[in-house]
């Protein structure tokens, strides 16, 4: 219904999507394209957090996607600049075509990448957790980008095409198979099924979930965003924690003298467990 509006061209834009759902004990982390999930926790009074992905990103660097898109038709190359240099990270392409350009290999939208295996179905993860009596919920989102000049920016020749060709490399690839999760009451027809060991929780553990854009994860670790933001947990200040780690991201990005910076987008929840 969305896509068949005339104001929004879903042919040539998209977004990603990054889910949590808690039903009951369980945890359900669905992911379509290059945004990520992470949950960090830690005992009481102790400074050090552990992260453990709650999805899995899908760009044209992993394997099984690309062997997806290679398979579908696509091409998966770097952009080169006006020196023939190498701009940016791998992408896929129409073959013989400037478009899409896609840094992820899934996506609700960019329909003109369909046909070349870019796909909106998600994968999931589930995990079993305790009930959680309170979370502290807070978000921000960057307002200040720096884009690429796209003039300056072109598919690369024909010699660069076959040097990204992964085909040679399927024999020995990890393969993942979708299939139909009939006894989690259908939350997905078809999804990648990965269910994540959860040892005890305890009242004296500390829990953050924080889902963000790529722009957060390219340009900090997980222990370097547990460090900004932990210290904000035992006083509930979710709000202060968002603005520090926006502060923290934005001067990464300018500090790296990159020609273009991506869009920071994050949401964070305190969970007290009861």
């Amino acid at each position: 219904r969305v896509f068949a509006r005339e104001d929004i061209d879903s042919q040539f834009s998209g977004s990603t999507l990054c889910l949590i759902v808690i039903v009951g004990e369980q945890l359900f982390a669905f992911n379509v394209g290059d945004s990520r999930a992470v949950h960090f926790s830690t005992l009481k009074g102790w400074p050090l957090w552990t992260s453990f992905p709650l999805t899995e990103d899908h760009k044209p660097e992993s394997l099984p996607e690309a062997e997806r898109v290679i398979r579908c038709g696509g091409l998966i190359a770097a952009s080169r600049d006006a020196q023939g240099n190498r701009a940016g990270p791998l992408r896929v392409w129409l073959k013989g075509q400037t478009v899409p350009g896609l840094a992820m290999t899934r996506s609700v939208g960019d329909r003109i990448a369909e046909r070349i295996g870019v796909t909106w179905k998600p994968t999931f993860l589930s995990k079993r957790i305790k009930l959680f009596n309170n979370c502290v919920l807070n978000s921000r989102k960057s307002e200040i980008t720096f884009r690429h000049s796209e003039d300056k920016l072109s598919p690369p020749p024909g010699p660069e095409r076959r040097a990204f060709d992964f085909r040679s490399l399927q024999e020995e690839s990890t393969r993942h198979f979708l299939r139909p999760q009939p006894l989690r009451k259908k939350l997905l027809n078809t999804s990648l099924d990965r269910r994540a060991p959860s040892p005890p929780q305890d009242p004296n553990e500390s829990h953050i979930l924080i889902i963000a854009s790529d722009g957060l994860w390219d340009i900090m670790t997980n222990v370097e965003i547990s460090k900004c933001v932990g210290p904000f947990y035992p006083a509930k200040m979710v709000e202060e924690a968002c603005d520090r780690l926006m502060d923290e991201a934005l001067k990464r990005w300018k500090r790296a003298n990159y020609d273009s910076s991506d869009d920071v987008t994050f949401i964070i929840v305190f969970v007290y467990v009861s």
